[in-house]
This record gives structure tokens, C-alpha cells and sequence, in this order.
């Protein structure tokens, strides 16, 4: 939610630019980190799908 609220609409890309840096420094526990952290800003910033149940 810090990168949603601090970046926007752009969330997502500052995520993948993180995720692509651990990329290139091998680092296997932060890309599987931010791996799940890039798919969660997705699934936040979707809305719901039709029929889809909100809390």
C-alpha cells in the first residue's frame, strides 16, 4: 500500500523496477519477495471483477 500511495497509478512499474534490479543482483529471496508484492499491487489496483464479492 506504501507504493500505491506514494506512486499511484505508476505503483506497479516502481515495483517491477525493484524486482528487476534484484533481478540482475541474483537476489532469489527478494525476487520472490517482490515478485508477490508486484502481483498484490495488481490485484489492489484491478477493482473487483464482475459478480466478485467485496469486503
Amino acid at each position: 500500500m506504501i507504493l500505491i500511495d506514494k506512486h499511484g497509478a505508476d505503483a506497479a512499474a516502481e515495483a517491477g523496477r525493484r524486482l528487476q534490479w534484484l533481478l540482475d543482483e541474483g537476489d532469489e529471496a527478494g525476487v520472490a519477495a517482490w515478485t508477490e508484492i508486484v502481483f498484490a499491487i495488481g490485484e489492489f489496483q484491478r477493482g473487483p471483477l464482475p459478480g466478485e464479492a467485496t469486503n
